[in-house]
């Protein structure tokens, strides 16, 4: 994940969460001097990576939780299962 594309992202929505761009705001906190990625953008990687491989119309439903901080430079995985053809 990167940490320009989370400044840019905050930029775009006008977040006003340091953490998703200022690494003093995440030290403070004990994540160490890496931002924090949103939500909203790590699904959009997941929905992106959906799209490419089965086209826009795959996803009828999406569930979706954040058990856990993304920061900066973190790689990240993403599981599914396909129920219907």
């Amino acid at each position: 994940v990167s940490d320009a594309r989370m400044r840019t992202m905050a930029a775009i929505l006008r977040d006003p969460n340091p953490v998703h761009w200022d690494r003093a705001a995440t030290a403070a906190l004990g994540f160490g001097h890496r931002t924090i990625n949103q939500g909203p953008l790590g699904l959009s990687y997941m929905v992106n990576m959906l799209h490419a491989w089965a086209g826009p119309g795959c996803i009828t439903r999406l569930f979706m939780t954040f058990p856990m901080v993304v920061l900066d430079g973190d790689r990240i995985a993403a599981r599914g299962r396909v129920i219907d053809l």
